[in-house]
């Protein structure tokens, strides 16, 4: 097994160093190639694998030049699909002549506009949202008083308060005078996230998120009470996208990667070093309001071992559907799932 796992992570390397010169993904070769051999085949859950420390080997190459030019590609290649629209995203939360407030929802609205700075951002729910809502609100007043445990009203306050625009709401033209960011995470790691706080929990305690996804599913496949990880993996992939919140929606969707180009892509593995890196393109009075509310604010991330419990509850068709729905998210940022593919277990797929 370990000189198969060598031969594999030594394959791995050539193929990316390949891949970075002449647009070939190796993360997409072994994930469409491989993986998928295995995606019809039905496994029960079984103790977490032990990759004895590989998990940082697995993780392509990173860099900013690099992040870009693999969201460059990756956009071209399936150019057909990343540069359609996914929802109008015309509209702004404010009145352009005046700048009086007006309703847009954050799934409709979700780059944060700082005109001052020529800034926009777009927010992704459970990637560092509560920082960076922070940080854009960090002068308007009464703010001071919203703490690390009153994140709720925070991002009440944000909403309304922030100017936001759906990813078309400007021209070509003018949004090339913004400077355009944003943060992603693991598509997976983000999903646990997401389970932990607004899923895993007994529906009265989560009564809007319930009633509104998953009452009717929970009813039909006759669960009651919590539902479980793989509960929710399974709303998941029998749910149109169109129906998905935007606390699951995937980040080419929600944000419109292909169509807005960012200038800047952070990830919340690289948190501290991105942000600063981030405020050093002409944003720089922002770098000491960072600091004071990184102690208040800053989102932890998931170690991969918390995430790994969940995972092993799923069987091996389930990642690999869950994959599919989330698949640009991985080929644009350079994610990959073998550390979530029970593939070397005792030599047997």
């Amino acid at each position: 097994m370990r000189r198969d796992l060598g031969a594999l992570l030594g394959l791995t390397s050539v193929l990316t160093l390949i891949g970075y010169q002449y647009d070939f993904s190796a993360t997409a070769f072994f994930e469409h190639r491989w993986l998928y051999h295995f995606s019809d085949q039905r496994t029960s859950p079984r103790s977490a694998p032990d990759f004895g420390g590989i998990e940082a080997v697995l993780t392509l190459p990173d860099s900013q030049d690099i992040r870009q030019k693999r969201v460059q590609n990756v956009c071209q290649r399936y150019r057909e699909r990343l540069y359609r629209p996914h929802y109008r995203g015309l509209k702004s939360n404010f009145f352009p002549d005046t700048m009086r407030p007006r309703y847009c929802s954050t799934a409709e609205c979700p780059l944060l506009v700082d005109i001052r700075h020529r800034f926009l951002f777009c927010f992704v729910q459970k990637v560092a949202s509560t920082t960076v809502k922070a940080l854009f609100l960090e002068n308007s007043i009464g703010t001071d008083q919203l703490s690390r445990g009153n994140v709720t009203q925070l991002h009440r306050v944000a909403n309304d308060r922030i100017r936001r625009v759906g990813p078309q709401f400007y021209t070509k033209k003018k949004m090339k005078k913004f400077f355009k960011a944003i943060f992603v995470r693991h598509p997976f790691e983000r999903l646990v996230s997401v389970y932990e706080d607004k899923v895993g929990q007994e529906p009265q305690k989560m009564t809007y998120f319930y009633d509104k996804y998953f009452k009717q599913f929970a009813s039909r496949k006759n669960i009651t009470g919590t539902l479980s990880f793989s509960d929710f993996v399974d709303y998941l992939i029998e749910t149109p996208w169109a129906e998905f919140d935007e606390h699951w929606m995937p980040y080419f969707q929600r944000c419109e990667v292909c169509l807005v180009g960012y200038d800047f892509i952070g990830k919340l593995e690289t948190a501290s070093e991105d942000f600063d890196a981030m405020l050093d393109n002409g944003l720089t009075d922002m770098k000491s309001k960072l600091r004071r509310l990184n102690s208040r604010y800053q989102n932890g991330r998931l170690d991969f071992g918390r995430v790994e419990t969940y995972f092993i509850q799923l069987e091996r068709n389930q990642i690999m559907a869950l994959y599919r729905i989330y698949r640009f998210d991985f080929e644009l940022f350079g994610y990959n799932i073998l550390n979530f593919i029970d593939t070397f277990d005792n030599g047997t797929p």
